[in-house]
């Protein structure tokens, strides 16, 4: 009877276990290298002890490893109820569960590789079959370590003003993702297809690039997103600057000029290159004399191939204008009037989640920006917050991933921007406590402590920056509207 109790009790911890693993292994695109870093940079136990465990999506995928790995986990409670009877290894067996259920579920990811790889690969080849059968489309890459979602949404915003437009869907930039957007997303009036492309390691890029050959090129800014898994930023900047060698003679490179590595990435195409800038003048296309208006609207007088016109934007963050630089070159180069372009940028609508502004619990205001955090994004979300003028801030964190070697001075970098500013930062790392020498930081052990807090703490002065992504309990016990 002991044993089939404790077997019993067995089975529902490793269950428990095998389930939120399979959470965290979507979360990481199922990648060994990512699952690691957060290994590393959570912990052991807290990865595997300490968390409140989460269902995965609902996918073919998903299924297989928990059907697997509830096999394996069969198989070995039928030999422990065969050949176990002492209570001891009973009692070691349950507090290895954990354990146990990463083994089961690290054996079922390897074994649903190859149905996964043959899948990817039949999506990849009909995409790349739709691409070849349609000379005539235009598509556009944009790569980069942080922006590329922004200004892959504003510049479909600005071109579908004028014509038909395709795009990558949410976050998808990988090779798969790429090929999944094409066979769903371009119609046969489509004009233009634009896609980001994103990376972990070198070669993805370009693996992803090859999907769709794009025309043209937009490279955002590099900084240290993933360098964990990079390892140093020179690799860094290589992967993510793959795209510009896969670009024709008569396609057109928008490079940030603001970038340090400019010099070396221009020379990485034969096509032309137009740079950009909204810190200095010394790009093709500038944007200057960036000011906020009163009624929290952003303008900006731009200087471009002999001409310039001053834009109009309500987007939150005067970040956004280095974003929206280079789509307004491509609309001009791609026909559109001047005219048109200024109507077009005045039209931009924020994109949900990513600085999108909403109102919260208590009668606060909240500034969502759970999409994936970077450190150069952390702090264009603390000057956006800053911006609006609140009297209460409360920005709430909890961390930025795969930093690697540079985490420590990142962290650094964003305590000391928050440093003398009416903010306060909510956060479960306490490598940002270390940091504090402002007593601005309140350290939390969950997220259920963070809307505890907040409940208590907001009011409608309260501005509060949710930045990285969050359980979608908490999103919704602070987003109300």
């Amino acid at each position: 009877m002991i044993p089939i109790v404790t077997s019993t009790i067995i089975a529902v911890a490793v269950l428990i276990k095998i389930v939120d693993l399979c959470y965290i292994f979507q979360v990481k695109e199922y990648r060994m290298d990512r699952f690691g870093s957060t290994l590393k940079e959570n912990g052991p136990l807290s990865t595997l002890y300490f968390r409140w465990p989460r269902f995965p999506a609902k996918s073919l995928r998903n299924l297989l490893i928990i059907c697997i790995s509830i096999s394996l986990l069969a198989l070995s409670l039928w030999l422990h109820l065969q050949f176990v009877e002492d209570v001891l290894i009973s009692a070691v067996a349950l507090a290895l569960s954990p354990v146990i259920g990463l083994l089961f579920v690290v054996s079922s990811v390897l074994l649903t590789r190859p149905i996964a790889y043959a899948v990817r690969t039949k999506m990849i080849k009909k995409a790349q079959a739709l691409i070849e059968s349609r000379p005539d489309l235009i598509s556009v890459g944009i790569s980069g370590s942080y922006g590329k979602t922004s200004t892959k949404e504003f510049l479909f915003q600005m071109l579908s003003t004028k014509y038909k437009v395709a795009k990558t869907d949410a976050n998808k930039n990988t090779d798969v993702g790429v090929a999944q957007s094409i066979v769903q997303n371009i119609k046969p009036n489509t004009k233009y297809f634009i896609a980001e492309v994103g990376a972990y390691r070198q070669g993805e890029v370009a693996k992803a690039t090859k999907v769709f050959m794009p025309r043209h090129a937009i490279i955002t800014a590099f900084g240290n997103q993933h360098l964990d898994l990079y390892g140093s930023r020179e690799n860094l900047i290589k992967a993510e600057g793959e795209i510009l060698e896969y670009l024709p003679e008569k396609g057109t490179a928008y490079i940030n000029a603001d970038i340090l590595s400019f010099p070396h990435t221009s020379k990485r195409t034969k096509a032309k290159v137009v740079s950009f800038s909204s810190v200095t003048d010394k790009g093709d296309i500038v944007a200057t004399d960036i000011e906020l208006d009163s009624q929290k609207n952003f303008t900006a007088k731009i200087k471009y191939d002999g001409t310039s016109f001053t834009v109009t934007t309500s987007l939150l963050g005067s970040h956004n204008i280095a974003n929206i630089l280079p789509c307004i070159a491509f609309c001009l180069d791609q026909g559109m009037t001047k005219a048109e372009v200024i109507t077009a940028v005045t039209q931009l609508k924020q994109i949900p989640g990513k600085l999108s502004i909403h109102q919260g619990l208590n009668k606060s205001a909240v500034l969502n920006d759970t999409g994936n955090s970077s450190v150069d994004g952390f702090v264009a979300a603390i000057n956006t917050m800053s911006d609006q003028g609140h009297k209460k801030n409360i920005v709430i964190s909890k961390g930025v991933i795969e930093l690697g070697k540079e985490k420590e001075s990142s962290y650094k970098k964003l305590i000391s921007t928050i440093a003398n500013r009416p903010i306060q930062l909510y956060t479960t790392d306490k490598l940002f406590k270390k940091h504090d020498t402002s007593n601005q930081v309140q350290y939390f052990t969950s997220e259920r402590a963070f809307l505890a807090q907040l409940k208590k703490t907001a009011d409608s002065s309260t501005l509060i920056l949710l930045e990285g992504k969050f359980t979608p309990s908490l999103v919704k016990g602070i987003i109300l509207i």
